[in-house]
């Protein structure tokens, strides 16, 4: 009886790791998954705050206002003329 018991508690384990409908294969998957996720998350809750704090700055500041207009949509006045230089990087 010592090997049928065996054996059953084998295919028991074979069945729980790879066919059942909650296996362990696919909670390694989740797991992976949700670690992820939890990073992702976390990268964009810095960019919203990075962006709220540009967002406040640019909204009080006329000066910061036109600089980020200047150095991010080549924005210019009348009669301005803009060269742009780009550093060669090899």
């Amino acid at each position: 009886m010592g090997f049928v018991g065996g054996a059953a508690g084998a295919v028991f384990a074979v069945w729980i790791i790879f066919f059942d409908q909650s296996n362990l294969m696919d909670w390694g998957t989740a797991l992976a998954d949700l670690s992820k996720q939890r990073a992702e998350k976390q990268f964009y809750e810095r960019e919203i705050s990075r962006i709220r704090q540009q967002l406040r700055e640019l909204q009080s500041n006329r000066d910061s206002l036109e600089k980020f207009a200047r150095e991010q949509y080549y924005y210019l006045e009348d009669g301005e003329v803009i060269f742009i230089v780009e550093e060669n990087k090899r």
